[in-house]
This record gives C-alpha cells, structure tokens and sequence, in this order.
C-alpha cells in the first residue's frame, strides 16, 4: 500500500506526523469505548491517558512502519534526550504502560503493552500484533 499523500515524508515535518499518529491512536481508542485524555503541553512521557470502568492508564504513541517485505511491523520503543551535545536514548519503563502505534502505510492503530517491549526498537509480524489492532 501506498502513504497517502498527507503522510508524505517529503511534505511532513517531525511534529506534524506525531500530531497525525496521537490523533490516528485517539480516534481507535474511542471506537473502543476508551474515554480519551490529552495532557496540555509537551513536558510529559506519555501523549494520552485513557480511562475505561475507572482505570487510567498512559500511552506514549508512535509513528510505525513496514519492514521492506512488507510483513512485519516496527517501531521505537524510547525517545532521545540531549543536553549540551549529548544525547541518550530513554526508555519508559514505569512511565507508560503501552504504546499506541500507528501505522501510515496500512492505515492501522494498535494499543501494545510496553512489558512486550523489551528492546530500543521492535519489530511484530502482522498475525503476532493483529490481537492488539484498534
């Protein structure tokens, strides 16, 4: 499948297409039944908060992508800081308790535990991530 065209990576810049992926992962949570919180500002760990039978939980979202078979899905699982030139790659353990993923080029979301993600980046091939679809 082709990017659409609004999801070019010519034409999108780094918070455009964070913006489109929070909003993708929203929009499949409530069409679970979840009531959908954003934080206001960007200082926190997590993008979302979702709320179902008065339990909360954080989502941290991420843009996925295709492997070049086209039959796996992969993401990252932390974000990078820097400070005076250096940067480190962070984690969210303790911070998040899943990952909401989009993925542009099949135009799916899907809510992954983090105590699945046990490395930097991960990677699921379609029949192992289909029970976590939104």
């Amino acid at each position: 499948m082709n990017i659409p065209p609004f999801l070019s990576r010519r034409t999108m810049n780094t918070k455009r297409k964070g913006d489109i992926t929070t909003t993708m992962v929203a929009a499949g949570l409530l069409k679970q039944d979840y009531s959908v919180l954003m934080p206001i500002g960007d200082g926190e760990r997590y993008d979302l908060v979702i709320e179902k039978n008065g339990k909360f939980q954080r989502i941290q979202c991420k843009t996925g992508s295709l492997n070049p078979k086209k039959d796996r899905i992969k993401f990252k699982c932390f974000s990078v800081h820097g400070e005076n030139g250096t940067y480190t790659a962070q984690k969210y353990l303790g911070q998040i308790e899943y990952f909401g993923v989009y993925v542009p080029e099949i135009d799916k979301s899907y809510l992954i535990p983090l105590n699945i993600c046990d490395a930097y980046f991960i990677s699921f091939l379609f029949e192992d991530i289909e029970k976590y679809l939104l």
